[in-house]
């Protein structure tokens, strides 16, 4: 059994003061070597959810861990979390 290396349960994300929701109870859990595709619609919170993994961002709520490390907001001169060792992200749509 492969060990779960994305781990994000009811993530939540809001701008302008909480005024715009954009993720609201986001749930993910990637084992190592699954492959992962994100769908969606302008808007819907794809690139979002790919700056909370990236730790480029902080969930309002939600616990979110990848790698083992927790998500934290980026801070010059410091290890920048899991997005700092990411692989290359593509944006080209897998095979039907």
């Amino acid at each position: 059994m492969n060990e779960v290396v994305v781990q994000a349960q009811d993530l939540r994300k809001t701008y302008d003061a909480g005024r715009v929701c954009v993720l609201d109870g986001v749930s993910l859990e990637v084992r190592a070597g699954e492959m992962v595709a994100l769908w969606g619609a302008s808007g819907s919170g794809k690139s979002t959810l790919l700056h909370l993994l990236g730790g480029l961002d902080v969930p309002d709520s939600g616990p979110l861990s990848v790698c083992g490390g927790v998500g934290r907001r980026h801070a010059p001169g410091r290890d920048h979390g899991p997005g700092a060792r990411a692989g290359r992200i593509s944006r080209h749509r897998p095979p039907a």
